[in-house]
C-alpha cells in the first residue's frame, strides 16, 4: 500500500512540475523563485475546491465530467494514485505468479476423490 501511494505520489509530482508555471513561481519583484508549496496546496487542496464550485455554480452533470476529468488528468493526487492503483492491479493480476495454495489445491488433499 505505501509502495503504491508512493509511486502515485512521484507521478503526481513529475506531471505537476510539468505544468507551467507551477513550482517556479514569479514574486512581488518579478524574479522566478522555486516554491514546492503549490505542489500540496493547489495540487492537492485545488481540486476538492473546484468540485465544490462545479457542484455549487453548474450542478451535478458539471460535477460528474469534471470528476471524470480529474480521474484520467494526473496533475491531480486524486487521479494518479486511481492511475497508479488501476496499473499495478493489471500487472498483479496478470503478470504475476500465482500462489499454488488456492482453495481446489487444498479441497483435493482434504477429500482425495
Amino acid at each position: 500500500m505505501i509502495f503504491q501511494l508512493l509511486i502515485a505520489f512521484f507521478i503526481y509530482a513529475f506531471s505537476f512540475c510539468m505544468m507551467e508555471n507551477t513550482i517556479y513561481r514569479l514574486n512581488s519583484n518579478g524574479v522566478s523563485e522555486f516554491s514546492i508549496i503549490p505542489l500540496f496546496t493547489e495540487g492537492l487542496i485545488g481540486p476538492i475546491r473546484s468540485l465544490y464550485l462545479t457542484l455549487r455554480y453548474n450542478g451535478i452533470k458539471s460535477l460528474i465530467n469534471y470528476m471524470m476529468y480529474l480521474f484520467i488528468n494526473l496533475n491531480n493526487m486524486f487521479g494518479s494514485t486511481f492511475f497508479t492503483f488501476y496499473i499495478l492491479s493489471i500487472i498483479e493480476n496478470n503478470f504475476m505468479p500465482r500462489s499454488t495454495y488456492n482453495y481446489e489445491t487444498i479441497s483435493q488433499i482434504n477429500n482425495p476423490d
